[in-house]
């Protein structure tokens, strides 16, 4: 079956963690631009966030120009999985139907992710994401409404 791979952040990650990684994601990278839309919260939990997204290495920062973008092993990823299609085998009760998608989640998983990861990027070593993204698997193709 032809599948394509997506992404998301884990559970690990708070609420604002993951805002301000979709806000980056969606051209959003201006530190002070993101500090007026989170306006509700204080500069000390926006900075915390910011530090936990960078040493994870989702996200770099660049002091000087007060800007953040996604980080290169981040952007790779994306960029594999939104133009790649791969050949899966998937037991018939475990497949997705047409609509159906499989969410890939928690620590017993972590060999599945380094083989995703691995099929992603084959030649860079992205172990270090495994507890940091949760993937998701969908069907493309015939009969899959895509």
């Amino acid at each position: 079956m032809q599948v394509k791979f997506d992404f998301t952040l884990s559970r690990q990650y708070s609420s604002v963690e993951k805002t301000i990684f979709r806000l980056v994601l969606n051209g959003v990278i201006n530190t002070l631009e993101i500090r007026k839309l989170l306006w509700i919260l204080s500069d000390e939990v926006i900075a915390e966030a910011i530090r936990k997204l960078v040493n994870r290495q989702i996200l770099k920062v660049d002091l000087s120009a007060g800007i953040m973008r996604l980080s290169d092993p981040i952007g790779a990823i994306i960029q594999k999985c939104s133009s790649d299609v791969y050949e899966l085998e998937i037991p018939e009760e475990l497949a997705p139907d047409d609509n159906t998608v499989i969410h890939i989640q928690g620590r017993s998983t972590q060999q599945l992710n380094t083989a995703i990861l691995e099929a992603l990027l084959p030649n860079v070593n992205l172990e270090f994401l495994n507890n940091t993204i949760d993937f998701y698997i969908s069907k493309v193709g015939d009969n899959c409404g895509r």
